[in-house]
């Protein structure tokens, strides 16, 4: 009934809308306002483009990141190595087919700072060891395979073994004429075999000092207290 009251009302509006949503009507050139549609779009796409990297590429990064296994530390680790009394480590180390020094390639000696000591007056003495063969050998230089006593006519006076008996080995590559020297001091106790807490001095009177190494004694050497 409203179409046949007013006949022309309908086609009307409908060619308007069709009219304005395919060719714009307004103040402006008809190029602006496609311009402005153009940019409205291009706006919506990357909107929608920034959306999509977030929810999708911003997610499959960090499971990429989480993945990753972080690096390891490198391994650490200490290495040792003996060193002579008077040798290097260099020379410490014992290579495959060096043979051991036997007894009869091995001089022992033995010196004192004085000839000549008051009583209850240190005395340093020095035994040295020395390769005296003609080839390389390995030899234990160590505190147990060295000895340092004092007698008295015959009597064992002081040992550098009575209160400090053991002691790692020591074993090095002596060349020939290679040597080695290891200095103990003598306080002028007496001790006779054994470690006392409070050991006596010893007298006035001639002493003999002598160094061993192994199975090998070196020439005794004779002082004094006074």
């Amino acid at each position: 009934m409203l179409a046949a009251l007013c006949p022309r009302w309908r086609p009307m509006r409908s060619s308007v809308f069709s009219v304005t949503l395919l060719s714009p009507v307004g103040p402006e050139p008809t190029g602006v306002y496609w311009r402005r549609r153009l940019t409205l779009l291009l706006v919506f796409l990357v909107v929608l483009a920034a959306v999509w990297f977030l929810f999708f590429r911003g997610g499959g990064g960090e499971v990429a990141a989480s993945s990753t296994a972080s690096p390891k530390p490198p391994p650490t680790s200490t290495a040792s190595s003996s060193e002579g009394p008077s040798g290097s480590a260099s020379e410490s180390a014992s290579p495959t087919g060096t043979p051991v020094c036997d007894d009869t390639s091995i001089g022992v000696s033995i010196t004192l700072d004085l000839a000549s000591v008051k009583a209850g007056d240190p005395l340093a003495l020095t035994e040295g060891i020395q390769n005296i063969g003609k080839t390389a050998c390995r030899r234990d230089i160590g505190a147990k395979a060295n000895t340092i006593v004092i007698t008295s006519g015959g009597y064992p006076v002081w040992s550098s073994d009575d209160c400090s008996p053991g002691g790692e080995p020591n074993i090095v590559v002596m060349k020939p004429g290679d040597s080695y020297e290891v200095s103990v001091t003598w306080e002028g106790e007496v001790t006779e075999g054994s470690c006392p807490k409070v050991p006596p001095l010893a007298k006035a009177g001639t002493y003999d000092a002598e160094g061993l190494n192994g199975g090998v004694s070196s020439k005794s050497k004779s002082f004094v207290v006074t």
